[in-house]
C-alpha cells in the first residue's frame, strides 16, 4: 500500500473510522464483581482472581485467612458486625520497616486505590509468635478504609514489646501515597491503634472511634494515632480514649516519664492538623513533637496532661479542657527556634489543691536552651497554679486572658526571674494581683501585669 493508503484503511485494509467506531461501540472494560464464598472458597482466592477496578464482595461469615493485596480493588463485606476477617495463629512476613519483619493481617502493597469497606479485621489477640502483629498495613501504598473494625492486635497476656498494631500507613519511597479512614473503630491494641509513617504518606482519619486498652496494657505506654518520620496527617471529629501505661518508667512527668497517649506527632510534618477531636481518659491527650497545628478539641479527664509539646512550631488554640488534667499543657524547649502559640483556650482544671503545687494550667518549662511561649485570650482557672515558668531562659507571656480561682497563684515566676509580660490580664479582682491587690497571687518577681483589666 501506498503511505496515503495506510493512513486511509490502516496496515491490513481495515478502515481507520470504521476501527475507531468499533473502538467506541465497544466501549470501556467494566469491572466485575466477584463473590465471597459462592464463587470463591476463599477472599485471597477473589483477590487473586481479580483486575483492576474489580469488586470483591464478600458474605456474613469469618474468614480465617491472611490477605495480600497488589491490585486497585474494592473488599467489602456485608457490615462490619457479620463480615470478619480473622488471624490464623501464624502469619507470614509482608515487609521489613528498618529491618524488623511485619506480619499483617491484611495487607495492601506496592499499589493505590485499595479500598477495605464494611468488615471487621479481628487479631484474636494472637501477637504471641506474630512478632510486629498489625491488622490492616498499607506498605507502600494508598487507598480507603470506612465502615470498618479492627480489633484485638495484642499478645495475651498484654506485654512490654512494641508490637500489637491496629493499623500501619508506611510510605517512604518517594511515590506519594494518601490513605483515608473514615467511620471505623479500632480497639484493643498493644503498641498503637494507627500508625502514619513516611514522609510521602498523607493520611486523613475522620470520624472514627480508637479505644486503647485501658489498664491492661501494662508496661507498654500504648497510642491511639501515632504520626512520625515526615507524614502529615488530618486528624479530624474522632474519639479516641483509654491509653493508659502503668509500666515502671512510665508517670506524671514528660521530662523523665513516659505517658500513654491518645495522639503522638513524632516529628510529623508541621502541616499536620488535629482538629475537632474528643479526647478522654488517657496518660496525655496530645503529645506533640516536630511541629503541629492543634485547634477546637475537647479533652476531658486526662489524667497526667492534656498537651506536652515538645520542639517545633505549635500553634494550639479554641480547645476546651476539662475534669481532671494533673497539668493543662507542658511546654519543654529543645531548641532556640522553637515558636509556641496557645490562644482562645478554656483551662478549666481539676479544682487546685492547696498543697500540691503540682496541679498546673500551663506550665513551661527549659534546661537552658531559650524558650518563648506567647498565651493570649484563653480562661485558667481551677488549678493550683494557673501559669508557671520555669528555667532562667524561658519567657511565658501571658496576655488579654482571664486568670482566676487557682488555689496557690495565677502566675508563679520564681522558679524562672525572668522579666515575665503577663499585661492586659483579669486577675479576679478590679485592684489587680496579690500582693498589690486582692486578686491571683503571683509568685516572684519581675512580672509585669499593668495595665491591667479591671473586669472580665
Amino acid at each position: 500500500m501506498t503511505t496515503r493508503a495506510i493512513e486511509r484503511y490502516g496496515r491490513h485494509g481495515v478502515p481507520l473510522l470504521l476501527l475507531t467506531a468499533l473502538l467506541l461501540w465497544a466501549g470501556p472494560a467494566t469491572a466485575d464483581t466477584l463473590e465471597v464464598p459462592s464463587q470463591y472458597a476463599t477472599i485471597q482466592e477473589a483477590i487473586d482472581a481479580a483486575s483492576d477496578g474489580d469488586l470483591v464482595r464478600v458474605a456474613a461469615g469469618t474468614f480465617t485467612e491472611q490477605l495480600l493485596i497488589e491490585k486497585q480493588i474494592t473488599i467489602r463485606g456485608v457490615d462490619r458486625e457479620n463480615t470478619i476477617v480473622y488471624a490464623p495463629a501464624s502469619l507470614d512476613v509482608a515487609f521489613q520497616i528498618g529491618g524488623d519483619d511485619y506480619r499483617p493481617l491484611v495487607c495492601a502493597r506496592n499499589t493505590d486505590g485499595v479500598a477495605i469497606e464494611a468488615l471487621t479485621i479481628d487479631g484474636g489477640a494472637q501477637g504471641l509468635g506474630n512478632e510486629q502483629f498489625v491488622g490492616l498495613a498499607f506498605y507502600e501504598a494508598g487507598g480507603s478504609v470506612s465502615d470498618a473494625g479492627i480489633r484485638s492486635f495484642h499478645e495475651e497476656p498484654f506485654s512490654e514489646a512494641a508490637s500489637g498494631i491496629g493499623l500501619l500507613a508506611y510510605v517512604a519511597s518517594g511515590t506519594a501515597r494518601t490513605v483515608d479512614v473514615t467511620s471505623t473503630i479500632i480497639k484493643d491494641y498493644q503498641f498503637a491503634g494507627a500508625v502514619l509513617r513516611g514522609a510521602d504518606l498523607t493520611a486523613r482519619i475522620e470520624s472514627s472511634w480508637i479505644y486503647g486498652p485501658g489498664e491492661e496494657s501494662g508496661l507498654v505506654p500504648p497510642t491511639g494515632i501515632r504520626v512520625a518520620d515526615g507524614a502529615v496527617a488530618s486528624l479530624i471529629d474522632n474519639d479516641i480514649n483509654q491509653n493508659f501505661s502503668s509500666g515502671a518508667d512510665c508517670g506524671p512527668d514528660p521530662r523523665t516519664q513516659f505517658q500513654g497517649a491518645a495522639i503522638r506527632l513524632e516529628n510529623a510534618d508541621a502541616a499536620t492538623q488535629i482538629h475537632d477531636n474528643l479526647i478522654t481518659e488517657n496518660d496525655v491527650a496530645i503529645w506533640a513533637a516536630g511541629g503541629s497545628q492543634i485547634d477546637e478539641n475537647f479533652l476531658y479527664d486526662n489524667r497526667y496532661a492534656g498537651v506536652v509539646l515538645r520542639g517545633g512550631g505549635h500553634d494550639v488554640g479554641g480547645t476546651n479542657f476539662q475534669g481532671f488534667h494533673e497539668v493543662g499543657i507542658w511546654v519543654l524547649a529543645e531548641s532556640a527556634s522553637d515558636t509556641i502559640e496557645l490562644h482562645d483556650l478554656c483551662l478549666n482544671g481539676p479544682g487546685g489543691d492547696p498543697a500540691d503545687d503540682g496541679i498546673v494550667g500551663i506550665w513551661a518549662y527549659s534546661d537552658g536552651i531559650p524558650l518563648d511561649v506567647w498565651a493570649h485570650n484563653c480562661t485558667i482557672s481551677q488549678w493550683s497554679v494557673g501559669a508557671r515558668a520555669e528555667g532562667a531562659v524561658t519567657t511565658l507571656s501571658l496576655n488579654e486572658s482571664s486568670i482566676n480561682s487557682n488555689w496557690i497563684a495565677g502566675y508563679d515566676n520564681s522558679l524562672c526571674g525572668a522579666p515575665q509580660d503577663a499585661e492586659h490580664n483579669w486577675w479576679g479582682a478590679a485592684d489587680g494581683p496579690a500582693p498589690a491587690g486582692s486578686g491571683e497571687v503571683i509568685l516572684g518577681a519581675a512580672v509585669d501585669w499593668e495595665p491591667r483589666l479591671i473586669e472580665e
